[in-house]
């Protein structure tokens, strides 16, 4: 639309003739777009810029060999399918996306072998998750005192609402129900020694069961499927919740996680949330798993290296990473380690 204005007026307004007009209008208008070749360019280029590569490659080497981790988000989620897809990064690790999971499809993947990943192994059988079955399942207690309730084996809970006990309240009918918010997860401490959930150092802090509350009044089909595969797996594989998670998501086991890297561990050791670090916060920090993660196998997008611009879309996760060294550094310094900082 310039070029053509520009002609008009040179033709009409200059008295240039057609060939010339139209020369000196083209010319005027590329000006632009040069202008913005030379002087952006360097600004806006991602040649040198890997960070959702990197990013990617930082989630799951933060994570212990076969392990689950369950991320939240696009950020967290793609570019972990990519390294992994494309360039064959960590592909032991199943990546389970929160934001998929309540559908039937997605959950069915879980079931499947995917690269060096085995099948995750669930409770539910796949017909009760199908189409709109337990898109909600109510808590519906065993009489009108909820401060009854006995603690129930997880495994033993999810098996119950994964069979039908079908009622209807409110002329809605539901396949199941939950009749207790309290439930646990048993611990062999001969087990998570052995296969290293918990190193012998911390022998005497390992809980006999981790016991959580179900502090909803329902459960949707997402929650129920992430309350199968912990209950169905836990310490036979490691399990992992992403830094970029919710922390709604995680079901009431903040406690019992454990920092080392950009991924939470679940572990059957009872630790306070701190909560100056949000999801970062959760559980205690494996310090020695975090250093060398980040020393040794961390890659930094050439941010470390480049001048680069940060985007608005890369700032989180520049965050994850401030705030998971930020907290590693400050138990570090806790517990009078500063050499460990200089190496």
């Amino acid at each position: 639309m310039a070029v053509v204005a520009l002609y008009q007026i040179f033709i009409e307004r200059i008295k240039l003739s057609g060939t010339v007009g139209a020369a000196v209008s083209t010319a005027l208008v590329l000006v632009a777009p040069l202008l913005m070749g030379t002087q952006n360019f360097d600004d806006h280029s991602r040649r040198h810029h890997t960070g959702a590569r990197d990013y990617a490659s930082n989630f799951l080497n933060s994570v212990a060999p076969n392990a689950i981790i369950f991320t939240y988000g696009d950020n967290d989620t793609y570019p972990l399918w990519y390294a992994q897809e494309v360039e064959g990064i960590r592909t032991d690790v199943r990546v389970v996306n929160l934001s998929l999971i309540a559908v039937d499809w997605y959950i069915d993947q879980m079931r499947r072998k995917v690269n060096d990943s085995p099948a995750i192994e669930m409770t539910i059988s796949s017909n009760a998750y199908r189409g709109r079955k337990r898109v909600v399942t109510p808590y519906r207690p065993s009489d009108n005192d909820p401060s009854n309730d006995a603690y129930m084996n997880l495994q033993q809970f999810v098996k119950f609402i994964g069979e039908d006990h079908p009622f209807k309240y409110e002329n809605r009918s539901f396949e199941s129900f939950y009749a207790s918010r309290n439930v646990f997860i048993p611990v062999n401490k001969q087990e998570v020694l052995a296969n290293g959930t918990v190193s012998t150092a911390d022998t005497a802090k390992i809980v006999d069961r981790i016991s959580f509350a179900i502090d909803k009044n329902s459960l949707i089909k997402d929650d129920l499927a992430i309350l199968d595969i912990i209950a169905t797996n836990a310490f036979k594989r490691p399990i992992y919740f992403a830094v970029t998670c919710q922390p709604s998501k995680m079901q009431g086991l903040r406690d019992y996680m454990q920092l080392e890297g950009l991924a939470l561990r679940l572990i059957p050791v009872n630790t306070k949330t701190d909560n100056t670090y949000s999801v970062v916060g959760s559980g205690r920090v494996n310090t020695e798993v975090v250093y060398q993660n980040v020393m040794e196998k961390f890659k930094w997008g050439n941010f470390d290296k480049k001048e680069l611009f940060v985007d608005r879309s890369y700032m989180p996760s520049i965050q994850s990473h401030r705030l998971m060294m930020l907290r590693t550094t400050n138990v570090l310094l806790q517990e009078g380690r500063r050499i460990k900082l200089l190496l």
